[in-house]
């Protein structure tokens, strides 16, 4: 990063590629905004034939907390990773926005709330441009012996969510505050899948985050409508630590979130 020397910085994962005319799309479309970020496709699948999502501005504090709670699973837009997106180098260099190499997960998202943090106005456009590739992924949203990683990751994760918010003047504080609580239970369900996790290591966990009274304010303020998510804040808002153990164990069984 310190020694790029264009107006804008992209990242592209070793194991992704772009579309052929990605970077050109990209500069055509931004507009002098200090972000722009693209749809993805998965390799292998077939690009939509008719684009369905506008190209989008946000601007002022309003519009940009919106971009924090846009459902990646429908839309394909992915805001928390670096891929897909067009950053200013300026903005990375005057603001010192790096990556914390001192953690070994989770580290890409906070770079990118971090920036998103000193940008006045992002746009989104509709074009599928980069070519997200499944196989052989490290991330936070691998299954596996990761639990002990990803716990501490994702609370910091929410942190800087919920931070974020706040300096915007936490507009659309429902839909951050609920984001909060889907990350509880993507934390929750990866408890459950780490084989080398204890009973006693995982009441720990659980406790951790009962414990954290940002996460817990964030969550009492949240209004979930999905079944499971009210499910969980009752239990953490009542410290029913048992109660989400016994949850825990019953998704190792059968999957209920």
């Amino acid at each position: 990063i310190l020694h790029a020397k264009g107006d804008y910085i992209s990242f592209l994962d070793s194991d992704d590629y772009l579309d052929p005319h990605c970077v050109e799309t990209m500069l055509c479309n931004i507009d002098n905004a200090d972000l722009l970020i693209c749809r993805y496709n998965f390799e292998g699948e077939q690009k939509e034939i008719f684009n369905k999502y506008k190209k989008t501005k946000y601007e002022g504090a309003i519009q940009l907390t919106k971009i924090l709670t846009i459902n990646q699973a429908i839309t394909q837009y992915c805001i928390i990773q670096p891929w897909g997106k067009l950053f200013k180098s300026n903005i990375i260099k005057n603001r010192h926005i790096m990556f914390n190499e001192a953690i070994s997960l989770g580290e890409d998202t906070l770079f990118v709330l971090d920036y998103i943090k000193n940008v006045q106005s992002i746009v989104t456009i509709g074009d599928q441009l980069y070519i997200y590739s499944i196989a052989n992924k490290n991330s936070l949203s691998a299954t596996g012996n990761k639990a002990q990683e990803t716990l501490k990751a994702r609370m910091m994760i929410i942190h800087k969510r919920i931070d974020l918010a706040d300096y915007w003047g936490n507009y659309d504080s429902n839909k951050i505050n609920n984001v909060t609580l889907s990350d509880i239970s993507i934390i929750l369900k990866e408890l459950a899948r780490d084989s080398n996790l204890s009973n006693r290591d995982i009441i720990s966990k659980i406790r951790s985050i009962e414990e954290d009274p940002i996460i817990i304010e964030s969550i009492l303020k949240s209004n979930p409508s999905k079944f499971s998510h009210k499910f969980i804040a009752t239990l953490l808002l009542k410290n029913n630590i048992i109660g989400l153990f016994f949850l825990v164990k019953m998704i190792k069984i059968k999957a209920i979130l």
